[in-house]
């Protein structure tokens, strides 16, 4: 398990290149501008796959206003934002091993009706038109369902300008966001009711746009299971993995360990000295339990910290194992399944998917999206392995080819420090991995080498004489 009792990660297990690298990251996290003791913090580490620290570094305390603050460690509370749909998505793998749902083909509407006889209109029509297919299960999963996002926390009104595509899909979704923002919008049931008679920015199954997937998913695991979604999640998931400080609410006794958070040098969520009023303590959160992570203004998704997260990450990598008990939680080909891409499997040609491999639907073109790469449960796949994060600062990567599961907390939001390349943790992880599967590539044609030259050797006992092969067995 991660925690500060672990005392010195055992640096000794990564190999010299990817050690050499990490600590060279570490200089510079603690000596570049903008970081340093009084400042919002973060933490970050590597385990492998048996759940042995390799890497281990935090900086910085919780709220910067209070001096001496709180230090920022891997039991901090932070916003998952985006990162609750990993969670939430393999959660409802639980259903597909329970036998509650056949197949992730499955039209939605069998659970919510009220998506059935959907309309479309794309982002550039003014009328609409009956939907083709329905939407599926695995839509919901693969971001490839029609639904769009509304404006994102970091703004209250669509984008006054960038992607007109962008600016449509924030547009359709604001009355939607100002009603759950206003409290009209009592819970998912309710709002997934709302989301339905909105119409689909293209037909079910035919491009990718990222939106509200996995909130529509964290309903139909409600339907399904006659349970409300937070409860479902302790169950199934967060109690047989141990990850008690995960909730979709934050209660009193837990509130000093909840972090502020910092977009740029601004405050968000709640004002100095008032963790109370925060949209994420109890009593006061989002009454619409977000699988996706947002809702409203700035409110929704689940709260954890990097331990936690860290034990989730290690089951999935593992296979469904938890790595503490030794318990199977998750069926293995399920845990497979949650690792791999649910997105590219549904086009017939998976370097031509509009949406994901353009930005005709309004997608950054800033995201690196490469031949093959993918999205599923997990978030983003690649040949490398799986990943993802979310706004407030917070992302994951698991390498299935190093065996080793990485992991960075932090509320520092997305305009800081952390996305630039020279303090990026796990571009320099992944550089040091790269060296170090070089080196030993050049090492193994090294050795080959030097076989080869000693067999070619003639023997000064025997000579070069050759011994004639045994003459080949007949088959009759």
């Amino acid at each position: 398990r991660v925690s500060s009792a672990m005392g010195k990660a055992q640096s000794h297990l990564v190999p010299k290149e990817a050690e050499k690298c990490l600590e060279r990251h570490r200089k510079v996290m603690h000596t570049v501008g903008g970081y340093g003791h009084d400042e919002p913090g973060y933490c970050e580490f590597a385990l492998s796959f048996s759940g042995k620290l390799l890497y281990f570094d935090k900086l910085g305390i919780l709220d910067k206003s209070i001096k001496p603050g709180r230090p920022f460690d891997e039991n901090s509370l932070v916003r998952l934002y985006s990162m609750t749909k990993p969670l939430v998505a393999t959660a409802f793998l639980f259903l597909l091993q329970d036998g509650s749902i056949p197949s992730v083909d499955v039209p939605i509407s069998e659970y919510l009706p009220e998506f059935r006889n959907m309309n479309v209109q794309a982002w550039n029509q003014s009328t609409s038109e009956p939907a083709s297919s329905e939407i599926t299960i695995k839509m919901l999963i693969a971001h490839s369902a029609g639904f769009g996002y509304g404006p994102g926390p970091a703004r209250r009104e669509p984008m006054p300008s960038g992607k007109k595509e962008e600016k449509a899909q924030e547009t359709r979704y604001k009355p939607l966001v100002d009603a759950v923002e206003h409290g009209h919008v009592k819970n998912l049931d309710q709002f997934c009711k709302e989301l339905a008679q909105l119409p689909l920015f293209f037909n079910p199954g035919k491009a990718y746009m990222y939106g509200y997937g996995v909130d529509v998913l964290g309903r139909i695991i409600e339907v399904v299971t006659k349970t409300p979604l937070d409860k479902f999640m302790r169950d199934r998931l967060f109690e047989p993995l141990g990850m008690q400080d995960t909730d979709f609410a934050v209660p009193k006794d837990k509130l000093n360990r909840l972090s502020v958070q910092y977009i740029g040098n601004e405050r968000w969520d709640y004002p100095r000295g008032a963790p109370e009023k925060s949209r994420w303590f109890q009593g006061n959160q989002c009454p619409v339990l977000s699988g996706g992570g947002l809702m409203g203004h700035n409110s929704g998704g689940l709260v954890s910290t990097a331990a936690d997260y860290a034990r989730f990450l290690l089951m999935v990598a593992n296979e469904g194992k938890d790595v503490a008990s030794g318990k199977q939680v998750l069926r293995s080909d399920l845990a497979v399944m949650a690792a791999a891409d649910w997105l590219l499997s549904g086009f017939p040609d998976p370097n031509n998917v509009p949406g994901w491999s353009d930005d005709s639907m309004g997608r950054d073109p800033d995201w690196a999206i490469n031949p093959g790469d993918g999205t599923g449960c997990m978030g983003f796949t690649t040949s490398d392995g799986f990943s993802h994060g979310g706004f407030s600062g917070s992302r994951f990567t698991v390498y299935p080819f190093m065996k080793i599961v990485a992991v960075s907390a932090s509320e520092q939001g997305q305009v800081n420090e952390l996305n630039k390349t020279d303090t990026d943790f796990f571009m320099r992880l992944e550089d040091g991995m790269q060296a170090a599967t070089a080196a030993r590539g050049k090492e193994n044609t090294a050795k080959k080498a030097n076989v080869k030259e000693k067999k070619e050797v003639p023997s000064a006992k025997r000579g070069t004489k050759k011994v004639a092969k045994p003459a080949a067995k007949s088959r009759k």
